[in-house]
């Protein structure tokens, strides 16, 4: 399922989490919660952070995933972390999106019951100059086995066995 995002379409996703920012940063204002509203704007900062780290990975498909993925009317939030400057691996930049969307769809479909259901994706650079990338779900699923069971993994990724359960799993990638 590849988006194919407009001017437009992306200026309003933008626009709107602004605003949702905002009013929060507002409405926290009015309350006169000064605590929240500075935790609030030190969340802005830390986003707005990651956001510039994912952009310059030099991944461009794997960085238009994850800036626009809440977008995409997943049934889980979706956030990341950049730990490491991450350098040099542009040339799996399409097979590791093209995964990443399939393990992001078959998600999609075992995400049950109502409840806050998040991933946070973590890159990282390994000391044997390989892309490290954890997926840390919290939430519930159908059933975890069936989740990776149709996923095709490219030649040049491993992929740890996940651990956990239907309430939260961790798996984790290898990029050489």
């Amino acid at each position: 399922m590849e988006t194919k995002w407009t001017t437009i379409d992306l200026l309003r996703h933008s626009r709107h989490d602004w605003l949702n920012k905002i009013q929060l940063i507002k409405g926290n204002l009015a309350l006169g919660k000064m605590d929240r509203v500075s935790g609030l704007i030190e969340e802005i900062i830390i986003d707005a952070k990651q956001e510039a780290k994912v952009s310059n990975l030099d991944m461009p498909c794997l960085a238009e995933l994850l800036l626009t993925s809440n977008w995409r009317h997943y049934t889980f939030e979706l956030g990341f972390e950049i730990i490491d400057d991450i350098d040099g691996f542009a040339e799996q930049d399409r097979s590791l999106t093209r995964f990443m969307m399939e393990f992001f769809e078959a998600l999609n479909q075992e995400v049950t019951g109502s409840s806050v259901h998040t991933l946070i994706v973590i890159l990282s650079e390994s000391e044997e100059a390989s892309l490290r990338i954890g997926f840390d779900f919290q939430g519930r699923v159908n059933s975890v086995e069936r989740l990776f069971d149709g996923l095709s993994v490219p030649n040049s990724i491993e992929m740890s066995a996940p651990s956990g359960d239907i309430n939260s799993f961790f798996f984790e990638l290898t990029v050489r």
